[in-house]
């Protein structure tokens, strides 16, 4: 069987659809079916933007310097204070 070509919704359009569904939830107005399937829809929603999370988080990490190499931050105030004088 080929693989799905369809792509995860982007980061926003997946918000905005769990906000929805939650809206959808709480309303309270849905049959027991339709909850159950929109909560299942929530709590896959909810990973994949976590995942999306932690994959920007190390996207950030990694353009972050070490502490002590070039470019750290510590050495920008260190300068700074240097120039004062």
């Amino acid at each position: 069987m080929p693989k799905s070509s369809s792509k995860a919704p982007s980061f926003e359009t997946a918000f905005h659809e769990l906000d929805s569904t939650v809206e959808k939830l709480e309303r309270g107005d849905l049959s027991l079916e339709e909850s159950i399937a929109l909560y299942e829809r929530g709590i896959k929603l909810a990973a994949q933007l976590e995942k999306q999370l932690e994959e920007a988080e190390l996207r950030v990490r990694k353009l972050q310097p070490e502490p002590g190499e070039a470019g750290d931050a510590d050495a920008f105030a260190d300068d700074a204070e240097d120039d004062e004088s």
